[in-house]
């Protein structure tokens, strides 16, 4: 999901509105990652070992080099309740503006949430019953 200038309760909302629509258990951990863009390599990796202190996976990654675009990936799990989901958006928010960087947007990351690694799944397998039936 990709938002432009919300604010902390916007963001809140958003997601919690996605994680519904998905049929995700909010009161179980989730992995969410965001996205946020830099315009230097410094500023990103400063961003990702800062992050990295505070409990979140990063990595940093080239986005659009030619326009020295660069993206801090931040990925973290949680179980998002309006008081978790709020430390997350102010964190962010907060190191984004220290680090001279932004919120480009956000997805929950299958592969960290059982939930969703388990909807995957069933998909999956449905999908295979319907091709060879």
């Amino acid at each position: 999901m990709q938002s432009d200038n919300l604010t902390v309760n916007d963001w809140i909302k958003e997601i919690t509105h996605e994680l519904r629509h998905r049929n995700l258990n909010t009161s179980q951990r989730i992995s969410l990652s965001f996205y946020i863009e830099h315009s230097s390599d410094s500023s990103a990796g400063a961003l990702a070992k800062d992050l990295a202190a505070e409990g979140f996976d990063t990595d940093v990654d080239a986005f659009q080099q030619h326009l020295d675009k660069w993206r801090c990936w931040a990925n973290i799990g949680i179980i998002p309740n309006t008081s978790n989901l709020r430390w997350i958006v102010q964190l962010l928010n907060e190191k984004s503006e220290r680090f001279a960087g932004k919120i480009a947007g956000w997805e929950t990351n299958p592969y960290e949430s059982s939930q969703e690694l388990g909807q995957l799944m069933a998909r999956l397998e449905s999908t295979w019953q319907e091709a060879v039936n």
